[in-house]
């Protein structure tokens, strides 16, 4: 008789929830009993819609005769911050049949009081051009010289029909995007077990990841819009790909577990060689965004380089740059289509600023949406205009436009969202919020440090920095610095390197902020390497030895010699400006090599 082995009575387990140290269980399917009731309470919902539409298109027609038409327009009421529209009884039916899929009767066109803007107007014919659909039916974008696009062939404009006759009042737009906002979140516990099936991550692991992401990384950036890609994990719509989805998983992972954040980032690089090699869509681009800047964190600046340009790319291709809503195919988009547009062409301009400031590069996003405002070229400008490589004759005055600008912005910035670093709360608010506060004293130093030595500019760094510090504290007490933004990390090293040489020369508040400086890093760096870097580089400066003759001259006795260039760490080319006289830019009084300053890869990122 042979050795007998005795079974040990485990259950076998699936190799990835070895890996994620999850309960494997295998779902049994639902009984006919269970198909019959979902079956019945399915055709009950579509009896129901099918009565609301009848109901609308009813109501619609009957307030519609009955009211004047100077009824139809939404009154507005005043609130603190400002005008606010009041839809009136009348347009109540138009959004209905918005929200249930019917288009407005014609006779429901409704006008905007002066408290509410529309939507951008019909667009110059010449920009309509540039867009066109391919023969998948995506949204392309080909410029004027282009010779692979045939301009698509415009309607005649109509006397009865001046604009877009079934544009929605922003009210109305708001009223649908809410709408559809709850009603994604029905569909999210399917959704989340949609996603675990296809992406073999466990429910559990992709529902805590996901909401980490949402909480802290999405407030950011908004590179992804929760309703359409909630909506669409469920039923694998345009919104959601496997990709983006390990992608955020992987992005939100570094939080919790590092085996599982390297799992998901390798999946996701596999994953990335069958994106890019279908048909551009906005899930790739979100995806490659997000790739960027954790790569970016880790140090690999030219993946993180490599991986935004592709992206920026993508989002000109699909026209995201033109808010274009009389072009050929862009009047069939809904709502959320638009808003998901929208959101991601201003992320991929802000991401594209952000990894500039970072690398010491220029932009590659410069052109703007036609009805955008001044106050979006603010950064760009003093990146484009005052840390530029060719002559800038009169940098001075572009520089004063610039401040007059960042100070309007600053004071028409609506309330809740203005930090006073003198008045602060015992609370700090959201990080998001926090940040812009942090970014507004971060470009204040940027705009004023080419100009370091006239005194009044020096004392504005010295300024701006010692209010990064107070917010920097508020933070402290109520979040830490673990989770520090990729963002407030910039903002920190910024502010450190406008007080170094104070502190190098022995004052000893600027000692105390430096050292709150550092402790921001420090903690930071815990899950973001590349903060290291940061780091050595304030210390390093620390310990160099100070030009005493390196002092900031007042204005009156400034002369047009600025070609002094101090010693403190830097964020970008220190170029001297004077803010009265030219400057040569192929001078170069400090004898270092400023080509090497363009990969300089000295600014953090720990994206939350």
């Amino acid at each position: 008789m042979g050795d007998e082995v005795r079974c040990e009575g485990s259950q076998p387990t699936c190799k990835t929830c070895q890996a994620y140290h999850s309960e494997c269980r295998y779902e049994k399917l639902p009984s006919m009993s269970q198909v019959l009731d979902m079956a019945k309470r399915l055709q009950e919902a579509e009896q129901t819609i099918a009565e609301l539409r009848a109901a609308a298109g009813v109501t619609a027609a009957t307030m519609a005769s009955k009211l004047p038409a100077h009824t139809l327009a939404s009154p507005t009421v005043e609130d603190e911050g400002g005008s606010l529209s009041v839809p009136s009884p009348t347009p109540v039916p138009h959004a209905v049949a918005q929200l249930i899929g019917n288009p407005p009767p014609p006779s429901q066109n409704v006008q905007a009081e002066p408290g509410e803007e529309l939507p951008p107007g019909p667009t110059p014919k010449g920009l309509l051009h540039d867009l066109s659909l391919d023969e998948d039916g995506r949204i392309c974008y080909y410029g004027p010289t282009s010779a692979v696009h045939d301009p698509p062939a415009m309607p005649p404009p109509s006397a009865h029909s001046p604009g877009h006759p079934d544009r929605m009042t922003k009210t109305t737009i708001r009223s649908v995007l809410a709408a559809k906002s709850q009603e994604s979140r029905s569909w999210e516990d399917f959704a989340l077990g949609a996603a675990a099936v296809q992406s073999d991550i466990p429910r559990p692991v992709v529902a805590k990841l996901l909401h980490i992401h949402w909480t802290w990384i999405s407030p950011m950036f908004m590179w992804v819009y929760r309703p359409a890609f909630m909506r669409d994990m469920s039923t694998a719509g345009p919104y959601y790909s496997e990709f983006l989805l390990v992608v955020l998983c992987a992005h939100a992972a570094r939080f919790q577990d590092n085996h599982v954040a390297d799992m998901l980032i390798s999946k996701a690089r596999l994953l990335l060689g069958t994106a890019v090699q279908q048909p551009v869509s906005i899930p790739t681009v979100q995806a490659l965004l997000q790739l960027s800047a954790r790569d970016l964190a880790f140090g690999s600046i030219s993946h993180a380089w490599l991986y935004s340009g592709m992206a920026f790319r993508m989002a000109r291709d699909l026209g995201l740059h033109h808010s274009v809503l009389d072009a050929p195919g862009l009047t069939d988009l809904g709502p959320v289509d638009i808003e998901v547009r929208k959101r991601l062409f201003w992320s991929c301009y802000f991401w594209d600023k952000a990894i500039s400031l970072y690398t010491g590069r220029m932009p590659a996003l410069t052109e703007l949406p036609e009805n955008a405002t001044v106050e979006f070229f603010i950064i760009n400008d003093i990146i484009s205009q005052l840390y530029c490589r060719w002559e800038n004759s009169n940098a001075g005055h572009t520089r004063r436009i610039i401040a007059q600008r960042l100070d309007s912005w600053r004071a028409e910035s609506p309330l809740h969202l203005v930090c006073d670093p003198d008045n602060l709360p015992d609370v700090c608010p959201p990080p998001h919020i926090l940040s812009q506060n942090l970014l507004y004293y971060t470009t204040v130093i940027l705009a004023h440090r080419p100009f370091w030595s006239v005194a009044v500019h020096y004392e504005a760094c010295i300024s701006a920095a010692h209010s990064i510090e107070k917010l920097l504290l508020l933070l402290e007490r109520t979040f830490g610095f673990d989770n520090i933004t990729y963002l407030m990390a910039y903002c920190i090293y910024t502010g450190a390197s406008a007080i170094l040489r104070e502190a190098r020369s022995g004052n000893a508040e600027a000692s105390t902020k430096i050292q709150t400086f550092v402790r921001a890093l420090q903690s930071g760096a815990k899950r973001c390497p590349l903060l290291e870097r940061s780091l050595s580089l304030i210390r390093k400066g620390l310990h160099s030895p100070l030009d005493r003759s390196s002092t900031p001259r007042s204005v009156a006795v400034f002369d047009d010699d600025a070609t002094a260039v101090y010693n403190y760490v830097p964020a970008f080319p220190y170029f001297g400006y004077s803010d009265v006289g030219d400057f040569d830019f192929s001078e170069n009084p400090s004898g270092i090599n400023l080509d090497t300053f363009s990969t300089l890869n000295c600014f953090p990122e720990a994206y939350m």
